[in-house]
């Protein structure tokens, strides 16, 4: 047999690469990291429902005082949506010879850091003349109906007593710095105020509410 034939030379440069592959399928989500807090909104000392609207660590032993058809309003913004059914206040001292007690919610339907008004009343609790019947007592009421507050919305809290010796309530007292518009509690955005003259809760507020140095402790509840 004869011999194998000599191989041929080297082998040639190496051609260019070839165009890439298709791109696979994206693999599965992965899963939902916790919740943040709510829009930086400030939940020290709050409830897991409900919400404060006035800071406990600012409500002193001062009496609020009221008169009869004098409307006591508190300012706030809801730190979070929710459905809730009760409304709370502490009482100061007993009332006497009353014929109306109500806790009513209303909504600011504006710009709080231009205007205090309107005010439209979302949830009232009915008359009950056992309310403040006790000395420093918490009085927690049900709505009428439940009610829902949105996080970042401004609402405003009032306490409403007609008769001959409205009782006073637990809270705290802001210096005036200032008279009418420039105190210091009804620079806008309004903390608090009073509406004089009424013989119920009115379903809308779109003026006559005056300044007051005094924030009374109140709450909503689920």
């Amino acid at each position: 047999m004869g011999c194998a034939g000599r191989q041929g030379g080297m082998p040639g440069p190496q051609g260019p690469p070839g165009p890439p592959g298709i791109q696979g399928a994206p693999g599965p989500q992965g899963p939902v990291g916790p919740v943040g807090p709510p829009g930086g909104r400030d939940l020290t000392d709050q409830p897991t429902e409900g919400m404060f609207v006035t800071n406990r660590r600012f409500m002193g032993t001062t009496a609020i005082s009221a008169t009869s058809g004098q409307m006591r309003i508190v300012y706030f913004t809801a730190i979070r949506t929710e459905t809730l059914a009760n409304l709370a206040v502490n009482g100061s001292t007993v009332a006497a010879g009353l014929t109306l007690i109500r806790f009513g919610l209303y909504r600011q339907d504006s710009d709080p850091f231009t205007t205090q008004y309107p005010l439209t009343l979302i949830a009232g609790t009915a008359n009950d003349l056992t309310v403040f019947n006790a000395v420093n007592a918490r009085f927690i009421r049900a709505t009428q109906a439940p009610y829902t507050v949105t996080e970042g919305q401004r609402y405003a809290f009032a306490v409403l007593q007609i008769g001959t010796t409205p009782a006073s309530l637990v809270g705290n007292t802001v210096g005036a710095g200032g008279s009418g518009g420039q105190a210091i509690n009804r620079r806008n955005p309004s903390i608090a105020g009073i509406l004089n003259g009424q013989t119920d809760l009115p379903a809308t507020i779109t003026s006559g509410i005056g300044a007051t140095a005094g924030i009374f402790a109140c709450e909503l509840l689920p």
